[in-house]
């Protein structure tokens, strides 16, 4: 998964703002399907502390859109060809095949078609009287993503409560539930695993409280004790940017939202985020947003 830092990109691609429409759960902005195969869960299953209410997979077509607001479901979403932009929490990412993609109840978000035109994915929504409890203590009170690398294990649960859902009876809902443990379980033990390192939380906090200063990779360096190389290698592989790449992303974004807020002329926002030169800042801003830091403050 790609974070995606494109503001024009952005405003192309979800051109409706979910704070402002409005508050109806699971509205969807613009429907283009493709292949589509959605089986949900009989009333028998309501008052289970975690099952799965709709198992689907589906083609998403070349102008698809959709929204959801407040869902009261988690929904596990895995990519198996083409791409996926998900907008949520402010974020924007880039799904791509093998990333699997958790985002829990209560949490709006959009999705739209990546680059490819289509994106086929096979989903899972879970419910349950106990579901929150159950992602608090699993560490999923957030949107999350992994890369499968062996996604098997995934695509045979799919299947299964698939077939539970479409053919079970009344005495499948034990098994529904186990199944949809199992799955989140399974999740989180491969999370646990690919945790940032503790070295890469050092690095960031250091960038983090120091965006201002003369930051660059020979000082991150010093700072860490560690080489060059050691520390571009560690964000390129959990980031996907280099550590220079990763300073300006930081300092590009906390420079826009001083600009919003309007308490700061650019002069002072280009020193706040380590510019001596307000022409080199006001370059670097442009080249990022594609528009100028005054574009702002009108």
């Amino acid at each position: 998964m790609k974070i995606i830092h494109d503001a024009e990109l952005i405003r192309k691609k979800f051109f409706s703002n979910p704070a402002t429409a409005k508050r109806s759960a699971g509205m969807i902005l613009n429907i283009d399907y493709g292949e589509f195969d959605h089986i949900e869960a009989s009333p028998a299953y309501a008052n289970y502390m975690l099952y799965a209410d709709v198992v689907n997979q589906y083609h998403l077509q070349k102008n698809h859109l959709g929204t959801l607001l407040q869902p009261p479901f988690l929904s596990v979403r895995y990519i198996t060809e083409g791409s996926q932009y998900v907008r949520c929490n402010k974020k924007t990412f880039l799904a791509e095949p093998g990333d699997l993609m958790l985002i829990p109840p209560q949490c709006d978000y959009s999705y739209a078609t990546g680059p490819e035109g289509y994106c086929f994915q096979q989903s899972i929504t879970m419910k349950g009287t106990l579901l929150n409890s159950i992602l608090d203590h699993l560490g999923f009170g957030k949107d999350f993503c992994i890369h499968l690398e062996n996604p098997g294990f995934y695509l045979e649960i799919h299947q299964r409560l698939k077939e539970l859902l479409k053919y079970g009876k009344a005495d499948e809902c034990e098994k529904n539930s186990s199944l949809c443990f199992f799955l989140l379980q399974r999740i989180a033990n491969l999370s646990d695993n690919l945790r940032p390192p503790e070295l890469l939380i050092q690095a960031q906090h250091y960038i983090e409280q120091n965006l201002g200063e003369n930051l660059s990779l020979k000082v991150l360096s010093a700072h860490l004790h560690r080489s060059p190389s050691t520390l571009n290698k560690l964000f390129q592989r959990h980031l996907n940017f280099s550590v220079y790449q990763y300073i300006i992303s930081r300092r590009m974004e906390c420079a826009l939202r001083m600009l919003r807020r309007k308490e700061h002329s650019i002069k002072e926002i280009a020193s706040a985020m380590g510019y001596s030169s307000l022409s080199n800042f006001s370059t670097e801003f442009k080249k990022y947003y594609k528009h100028a830091p005054r574009d702002y403050v009108v």
